[in-house]
């Protein structure tokens, strides 16, 4: 799956979208994100760096493996080691506990050291509600204003 800017300098490439089950220590693709030890889940709070995604067992990571294919203006488009990617649909019942609490009740981003470093999210398999919409993969273009744009190559629609 591919996104192409609207003035065809940049494309970035999805080659694969993994799903790692925390609950299952034999998940054959827990390699990408390990040591998971290390790994730390974003509560949308800068100060709070403890939360980690070892302890979230009953859990699924979705690893986003793929990148920029060319960036012919770095000017316009900002480089990164991976593509840009939303995930939506998995909303919190309860968005202080997820904020104040430290509760996974809704997707949230993975890192190691900062916010950016690791392609992928964290959703927990129970505790989050259905937006009013679908449950959406969106791949983005590195850059904002007018040269912004999105493709969502997977929506499913869920019950509520």
């Amino acid at each position: 799956m591919t996104i192409t800017s609207k003035d065809g300098l940049y494309q970035g490439k999805l080659d694969a979208l993994i799903a790692i089950d925390l609950a299952d220590p034999n998940d054959p693709n827990l390699g990408l994100i390990a040591p998971t030890n290390t790994l730390k889940w974003f509560n949308n709070r800068p100060d709070v760096t403890n939360l980690m995604v070892k302890d979230q067992k009953n859990s699924y990571v979705l690893y986003f493996k793929g990148g920029s294919v060319f960036n012919k203006d770095p000017k316009k488009y900002n480089s990164y080691d991976y593509l840009k990617f939303r995930v939506d649909g998995f909303d919190s019942p309860d968005y202080d506990a997820f904020t104040e609490k430290g509760v996974l009740n809704m997707t949230a981003r993975v890192y190691r050291n900062n916010r950016t470093d690791t392609p992928a999210v964290i959703i927990p398999k129970t505790g989050t509600v259905q937006t009013s919409g679908n449950l959406d993969i969106h791949l983005q273009t590195p850059a904002g204003g007018s040269l912004f744009s999105e493709t969502i190559p997977l929506s499913l629609r869920g019950t509520r």
